[in-house]
């Protein structure tokens, strides 16, 4: 047995050290080389459900690969799925799943196989809908499921055989998932980047400490972190190829740096130490491609700019069940003392598209369809709100913390810094910034200790209902691991969302969720600012470089070839 456990372990250590200095790639591509980029901060948890980030969605997205998922297109299409059937007028989601899957190569396999199954797929989906304190999305799925909501609170401190009852292996190729109500957002919700497939077999192996040995079938396996970065190895027995026959990924090696300074990652990528720029304001402009004088030279980095329609946005959000922001005229004084026009304008240089129908900005799959401005600038009647919820020169507003998880000198940074401005000329607001890390942040809201805060939204697929949900069912009044909205609590908006849940044509599901929206807006549980594209300046020598709309990046297709 000793010696079978060691050869395990140097086949493990053989997919580390793959050497692809020589493998043929058809097409005009090449094997090789190692794609690096910079991230604000540290992903500490790699487990997909825990991590609900952009920053930790592209790297676990790598590793965890979903049932579904939705392309540079905004479309969902099938991945780990083979097939997608609706059975008893849509109430039971049949899937059929591919054959030929493996996990990655780990001791946690030993003496068994290591291919995807269906038992698999059923764990994954339990666990998505459990009370685990590692899982943070249990809301999106669980109440949608026969027998999810029963899982979760069952679930809270273990697990028990036979998870969802409405969740059903049919054999080894085929599973399937049987609705409380037929919902036409399953398949979407299905491709969120953190619903993804993992192993029940590593987690009898590993049992809590499974969180810290990520195992998943994606392109690349998780290789090593510390507090300066993260590496990923390819996966020399992933599953994909391309149309040329060309087995995937063709790079060797992704390498994450985590830094706050920013300076430190422009002049990265202009010295050709980094592939790509998620974020550069105009100003940055020579700290990333050089000066006049380099341009003369030809000493100039090659890049290419790729930009997608911005359904990110960035917003002001309130504990509403606490005082100052219990009362909504406080909350709706905030909202109307805000120039969002001026903040896209002149503070961020026209870089954002100021939000003024509402919260969830026009895409491709919701249009607000509004002709009158819903989020007007009117300093005047903010002042009267003010006013009348008590406050003057002799009860003057409390003095606030404003918690901010940027960079400093970011985009976001700037933003935040002129609402605080605004607020103090329009209110005589005074909001003290404080920075933080986004876990320092979610802790202080947790705690019920912060009272506002910054905060941005990409959502993980493409519906209105991913901006949405966040908001239902806070009859707790009480921020959660869950979600950081759950200070606001409305029967009317939770009646409209349950109910857009229920309707299956499109046009009548969109009329609600603009109702939905409009609610949140008129009662200010959140101050929405501004949408934001993604801007991404990448490398001219990365070749087939994809990105879907809400910022994950297909890293199995892009291969590196330096331009002569």
């Amino acid at each position: 047995m000793k010696y079978y456990y060691l050869f395990i372990c140097l086949l493990i250590a053989s997919c580390f050290n793959e050497n692809l200095s020589d493998k043929r790639a058809f097409g005009g591509k090449k094997y090789g080389n190692t794609f690096t980029y910079y991230a604000p901060e540290k992903t500490i948890v790699f487990f997909p459900l825990a991590s609900v980030t952009l920053n930790d969605q592209r790297i676990l997205s790598q590793i965890f690969e979903p049932l579904f998922i939705t392309n540079d297109k905004g479309k969902t299409v099938n991945n780990v799925a083979k097939k997608y059937e609706e059975l008893a007028d849509g109430k039971i989601i049949q899937i059929t799943i591919k054959s030929n899957i493996f996990f990655h190569t780990d001791e946690c396999f030993s003496g068994s196989e290591n291919r995807l199954t269906t038992k698999d797929v059923k764990f994954s989906l339990d666990f998505a809908c459990s009370g685990s304190q590692y899982n943070s999305l249990g809301q999106i799925l669980r109440d949608k499921i026969i027998g999810g909501t029963k899982f979760y609170h069952a679930s809270k401190h273990a697990f028990y055989n036979n998870g969802v009852v409405g969740i059903k292996v049919v054999n080894d190729s085929v599973i399937q998932i049987h609705l409380k109500e037929k919902y036409s957002g399953i398949q979407k919700i299905l491709a969120h980047p953190s619903i993804t497939i993992f192993s029940r077999k590593a987690y009898d192996y590993y049992h809590e400490n499974f969180v810290n040995h990520p195992i998943g079938t994606g392109p690349f396996q998780f290789f090593s972190s510390d507090k300066n970065k993260t590496v990923l190895k390819r996966n020399p027995n992933y599953w994909k190829k391309d149309v040329y026959g060309n087995q995937l990924p063709f790079l060797q090696e992704i390498t994450v740096h985590y830094s706050t300074n920013l300076n430190e990652e422009y002049q990265s990528f202009a010295r050709k130490q980094s592939d790509i720029i998620f974020e550069l304001p105009t100003d940055k402009l020579d700290n990333a491609f050089g000066s006049l004088s380099d341009a003369q030279k030809g000493k100039n980095l090659l890049h290419r700019i790729v930009l997608k329609k911005g359904i990110k946005i960035n917003y002001l959000t309130f504990d509403c069940s606490t005082y100052p922001f219990k009362d909504v005229r406080v909350r709706k004084a905030f909202n109307l003392a805000i120039d969002r026009k001026s903040i896209c304008l002149d503070v961020l240089n026209g870089d954002g598209n100021y939000l003024l129908k509402g919260f969830i900005p026009k895409s491709s799959f919701y249009n607000p369809n509004d002709k009158s401005d819903i989020l007007p600038y009117n300093p005047k009647e903010a002042q009267k709100l003010m006013i009348d919820a008590g406050f003057n020169k002799k009860n003057p507003f409390p003095e606030l913390t404003f918690y901010i998880n940027a960079k400093r000198n970011s985009r976001a940074d700037k933003w935040a810094k002129a609402v605080v401005k605004q607020l103090k000329s329009i209110l005589d607001v005074r909001l003290k910034i404080k920075y933080c890390s986004l876990s320092e942040k979610f802790k202080l809201i947790q705690q019920k200790k912060a009272k506002i805060w910054k905060s941005t939204w990409i959502p993980d697929y493409p519906d209105a209902d991913a901006y949405l949900s966040q908001f239902y069912g806070n009859v707790k009044q009480k921020a959660n691991k869950e979600s950081l909205y759950n200070s606001f609590n409305s029967p009317i908006f939770d009646s409209l969302y349950k109910k857009s849940q229920l309707v299956h044509n499109l046009d009548s599901r969109t009329k609600i969720q603009r109702k939905c929206d409009k609610l949140l807006t008129e009662e200010s549980a959140i101050v929405p600012v501004f949408s934001e594209d993604l801007f991404i300046i990448v490398n001219l020598r990365v070749r087939d470089f994809s990105i879907n709309g809400s910022g994950i990046i297909d890293f199995s297709k892009i291969y590196i070839k330096e331009v002569n």
